[in-house]
């Protein structure tokens, strides 16, 4: 497990609403960019029809990045720096 610590119901609720926010965003992005593009009846080639791949590896990445920080924030802590040698 990568952090330990418990964490309070905010944090928790706090990160979903962000993730849940950032995703609604790109979805509403998306539709009007799709809309835009049909409107001039341009084709979207199909490789770049992909971009939320993207969008969820760097979500992914900042979660994963964020978890190891915070553990390594807590061993300093709790070791008085020793844990890294």
């Amino acid at each position: 497990m990568l952090y330990h610590k418990k964490l309070g119901i905010v944090s928790v609720v706090g990160t979903i609403i962000s993730i849940v926010g950032v995703v609604m965003l790109w979805i509403l992005k998306k539709r009007t960019s799709d809309m835009e593009l049909n409107l001039h009846g341009e084709n979207i080639p199909r490789k770049y029809q992909y971009g939320f791949i993207a969008l969820i590896l760097c979500i992914l990445y900042t979660v994963i990045v964020g978890i190891a920080f915070l553990d390594l924030v807590e061993k300093l802590k709790t070791n008085n720096y020793t844990s890294l040698q």
